[in-house]
Order: structure tokens, then C-alpha cells, then sequence
């Protein structure tokens, strides 16, 4: 029987051992029936079954590390390399999977978010543009992209993303990012008419009263700030 790849293959190998020097350990057991005997096979069975599990791990690991695995694999392993901050193994990693699957917009996200960690703006844009291309109803895939124009103080192509089609913020999570990007740039008409907006579409949420109490205040008007804030706690 052939194996296809080495993990099948060192999956197959290491049971013929355990099977064996167990069966070993009960024969020697059963023949020499003696407490000494008994003690001496479990210990050397245990010791087997331990350092089979052990070399085993450590093997594959490092041909994990090594080979290029499969699309799967490839992903789990980025997310692994990012867990432990490597970030640019990790988007190496990525990169790798998107030369088999280009058109997934899970891993150009992943990559767009990676890039954006490492401070490589424009190519977080590419990857992410890429995505809401393929995909161009995807809310995390627009919420990540209008995240990326704010940190380019992009504020156009900013509301390109976050707005709908009718020029509405696509949710109430896209309308606070928005919101953060007019107060960034001053633009704070535009901060406190996203924050009435927030309100008129929940206004059981605290976050558009807040939005909205922060948009007056930068606009002169600490007393209607504090009655906005009145209010929205009350209505909470």
C-alpha cells in the first residue's frame, strides 16, 4: 500500500513498533510470570508508547515546517506563525495558499490584515481590494478595507466601502468607523450627522448617542453634549 505524503506514512510506521514491543512485553509477562517480569514489561510498553507519541510529534512538526502543505494545512499554519508573532512567516505562509487558491477571499483578508500589522499600507489595499472585488457584499471584507484608508487618511475611498449603494452606511459598525474617520479629519458635520444616523436607526444603542455627544462637544456645544449623554442613558 502506497501512502500519498509523509504524514500518512509516519502515522503508518509508528504503529507496527507500539503493536510490537507491546505484544513483546505480554509474552515475556505470560511466560516468565513473575511480579520482576511484570513491572519490567509494563515499564518498558509505557516507555515505548510515550516516546513513540513524542518522536512522532516532533517529526511532524518539523516536516510541517518544511514541506509545503496542502491549502489547509497552509492556513493553519499561518495562523499558527501568527499566534506566535511571526508575522511575516506568517503572511509568507498566505501567500503560499493564494498561489493555489487566488480567488479566496478568506486568506485576502488574512493577508490584507497581515501586511496592515507590518506597516506595508499599500499592499494591505491590494489584497484587501482584491477581496471586495471577488466578493463585493462582504461587510468584514469592507469594514477591513475602510479601516486600511483610515490609517492612509483616505477619506473618499473610505466611504466608498463603508457606504451602500442609496449612500447609507452598510451597519451600525460601518457608521462608527465612519464616524471615527470624519472626526479625524475635522470633519465633523459630517461626524454628527452619521451620529444622528446611528441614533435614528437604534436608538436603544448607546454608541450614537455617545458618537453624537463627542460630535457636539468638538463643535462648541458642551451643553447639548451632556443632554445627549442625559439621554441616551436614559433611554439604555
Amino acid at each position: 500500500v502506497r501512502f500519498d505524503d509523509t504524514y500518512a506514512r509516519m502515522h503508518a510506521a509508528a504503529k507496527a513498533p507500539a503493536l510490537g514491543i507491546l505484544l513483546m512485553g505480554v509474552g515475556v509477562a505470560m511466560t516468565l510470570r513473575t511480579t520482576p517480569a511484570v513491572i519490567e514489561a509494563l515499564l518498558i510498553v509505557a516507555l515505548q508508547l510515550i516516546a513513540g507519541t513524542v518522536g512522532t510529534h516532533i517529526m511532524g512538526r518539523s516536516v510541517y515546517y518544511i514541506i509545503r502543505p496542502p491549502l489547509a494545512a497552509t492556513d493553519e499554519l499561518g495562523r499558527d506563525l501568527e499566534a506566535e508573532g511571526r508575522l511575516q512567516e506568517a503572511l509568507e505562509a498566505y501567500t503560499r495558499a493564494l498561489s493555489k487558491d487566488p480567488e479566496s477571499v478568506y486568506l485576502l483578508k488574512r493577508a490584507a490584515e497581515l501586511s496592515a500589522r507590518q506597516n506595508r499600507l499599500a499592499e494591505a489595499v491590494v489584497y484587501a481590494e482584491r477581496a471586495l472585488e471577488l466578493e463585493p457584499d462582504n461587510e468584514g471584507v469592507r469594514l477591513c478595507l475602510g479601516t486600511l484608508y483610515r490609517f492612509r487618511k483616505d477619506v473618499a475611498s473610505a466611504a466608498r466601502v463603508l457606504r451602500d449603494e442609496d449612500g447609507q452606511p452598510l451597519n451600525e459598525d460601518a457608521a462608527v468607523l465612519l464616524y471615527g474617520i470624519y472626526a479625524d479629519n475635522r470633519r465633523l458635520g459630517d461626524a454628527r450627522t452619521l451620529a444622528e444616523w446611528m441614533i435614528d436607526t437604534n436608538p436603544d444603542g448607546l454608541r450614537g448617542y455617545f458618537a453624537l455627544a463627542d460630535a457636539q462637544e468638538k463643535l462648541g456645544d458642551p451643553t447639548a453634549s451632556e443632554a445627549t449623554l442625559r439621554i441616551g442613558l436614559e433611554r439604555h
